[in-house]
C-alpha cells in the first residue's frame, strides 16, 4: 500500500486511466481471501454456522494486516453482514444486506455518504446485483442448444463449446453491469468516460 516512490507523472497517468485501484488492497482482495478461508473451513468440515462466524474475524486480521484502507474495511463490513446472515441459515437477500452494509457504516460515519470511494464502492456491487442478472439471463439466451433436437445428435464438442461461451456470457455480464452502473458516477466524480 505504500505509494511514496510512485513519480507523480505515473501516479497521475493511472488515475487518468481508471486502474489506479491497482495500488491498493480493495474490495476484490478481501473478497477473495473471504473464499479462500470459508472455503478451507468449509473443506475441514467445520459446520456452515462456525465457518461464517470463523471467516469474520480472519477477513479483520487481514484488513488490520494490510493498513485497514477504507476500502478493504467496507468490504468488510458487507462480507460480515452476508457471513452473519449465511451463518444463520437465513435466506441471504443481497439487496438487504448492502443496505445493512451501507447503513452500519453511515452509523459509524456519516461522512461516508459524501466519500466518492463509498458511493463508487456501494455503487459498483449495487449495479453488480441488480443488472448482472437481467444481462446475464439475455446473452445466456442467445447461447443455448435447441431444446426440440434429441441429445443424442449433439455432439460433445457442441456441449462443450456452448459451456464455455456460457461461461464468457457470465463473466462478460458481470464486467458490463459493473460498468454501466458505475459510467454517470465515474463521469460525475471524476469527469472521465472508460470505455
Amino acid at each position: 500500500g505504500e505509494r511514496a516512490e510512485i513519480p507523480p507523472e505515473t501516479y497521475a497517468a493511472f488515475q487518468r486511466t481508471g486502474v489506479f485501484h491497482i495500488f491498493s488492497v480493495s474490495g476484490l482482495n478481501v473478497t477473495l481471501v473471504g473464499v479462500v478461508v470459508l472455503g478451507v473451513l468449509r473443506g475441514l468440515r467445520l459446520p456452515r454456522r462456525w465457518s461464517g462466524l470463523a471467516c469474520i474475524p480472519a477477513l479483520a486480521l487481514y484488513v488490520l494486516a494490510t493498513g485497514a484502507l477504507s476500502g478493504a474495511v467496507r468490504t468488510l463490513v458487507m462480507a460480515s453482514v452476508l457471513l452473519v446472515g449465511w451463518a444463520l441459515v437465513r435466506p441471504v437477500d443481497l439487496r438487504n444486506s448492502l443496505a445493512a452494509a451501507a447503513l452500519v457504516i453511515l452509523v459509524l460515519d456519516p461522512l461516508q455518504l459524501f466519500d466518492g470511494g463509498f458511493i463508487l464502492s456501494f455503487g459498483a456491487v449495487t449495479a453488480l446485483v441488480v443488472l448482472t442478472p437481467p444481462i446475464e439471463e439475455r446473452l445466456l439466451s442467445w447461447i443455448k442448444l435447441d431444446p426440440l433436437r434429441p441429445a443424442v445428435l449433439t455432439t460433445g464438442w457442441q456441449r462443450g463449446s456452448v459451456g464455455a461461451a456460457q461461461m464468457v456470457a457470465r463473466a462478460v455480464s458481470g464486467s458490463l453491469a459493473a460498468w454501466v452502473g458505475l459510467l454517470p458516477l465515474m463521469a460525475v466524480y471524476f469527469n472521465l468516460f472508460s470505455p
